[in-house]
């Protein structure tokens, strides 16, 4: 058992040594949002749609929020709410990714407009027979009123049919389409336990009561510091899709002056999901 606390002990210290990036992280955080907030995505000769620049402006708006959100979350200590929203903030970034890569603007952005008004209506309707069926007469009428709005908004948005549109992917699907299968399989979908159960956490918080009493006490602070160094991780993994999101958007604009600045903050994330990767790779080794 002295062998196996020590043990624990060793890796305790090696995972709580990653708190000291929550300072840094918040200052690439800093950097990035000055960047991007200083892009006009508002020039007509750049962004000529207005669908186009209506959704890159509330993307950037949302992922910094998103990421902002993160660093607070990270100053409290309150990291089950970092594993969850970072899995959030990828994602929008990513929407970001695919929307830029659109080689025939406006048709994917026109594809989620579609995608939305098409997919809300379907649960609409699923409301609306819900309702006929338990006779709840308010709920009746608000959703016919609900679905007779949406395919007004559809047959507005889209006179002319929506067959020369693309179908709006799947999240595994956007994030391969861009290149990023990789990510999907080990930072995306591994965190959606964190949304959906937590029963990664339940289970490495219960079992360890199993094991000799007299390790109960450094097991529980091996899994924090763990969780913590975790938590870490998938903050630096998310601002580093922010960062790409503000090169691409700036690259998009034809605002080179940002590029180096971007790329030096790319850097300093970079090493620190290193320091995080490679002790990983140690312990398991």
């Amino acid at each position: 058992m002295d062998a196996l606390i020590r043990d624990l002990k060793f890796k305790i210290a090696q995972f709580s040594d990653h708190s000291k990036h929550f300072v840094d992280a918040e200052r690439c955080f800093d950097g990035i949002k000055k960047i991007l907030l200083s892009i006009n995505i508002n020039n007509n000769d750049i962004f000529p749609y207005i669908v186009q620049r209506g959704q890159l402006n509330y993307l950037a708006s949302s992922i910094t929020e998103l990421n902002k959100s993160l660093i607070i979350l990270a100053k409290d200590n309150l990291f089950s709410s970092i594993e969850a929203l970072s899995r959030v903030a990828m994602e929008h970034s990513v929407n970001l990714f695919y929307l830029l890569q659109d080689e025939n603007p406006p048709i994917r952005y026109k594809s989620l407009m579609y995608h939305y008004l098409q997919d809300t209506i379907a649960k609409t309707k699923k409301w609306h027979s819900y309702a006929i069926e338990h006779k709840i007469s308010d709920s009746i009428c608000l959703a016919d009123n609900k679905i007779s709005r949406l395919e007004g908004e559809i047959n507005y948005h889209f006179p002319n049919g929506t067959n020369h549109l693309e179908k709006w992917p799947n999240t595994f699907d956007r994030f391969k389409k861009i290149g990023l299968e990789e990510h999907y399989r080990t930072l995306f979908a591994t965190a959606s336990d964190s949304v959906h159960s937590l029963s990664e956490d339940l289970y490495n918080f219960t079992v360890y009561r199993y094991y000799p009493e007299i390790t109960h006490e450094t097991h529980n602070s091996f899994l924090k510091a763990e969780k913590m160094s975790f938590a870490v991780y998938l903050l630096l993994r998310s601002l580093n899709y922010y960062c790409v999101a503000a090169y691409k958007l700036a690259n998009h604009a034809k605002e080179e002056r940002y590029f180096d600045e971007l790329n030096k903050i790319d850097v300093k994330i970079r090493n620190m999901i290193d320091e995080h990767e490679s002790l990983n790779l140690d312990i398991c080794g």
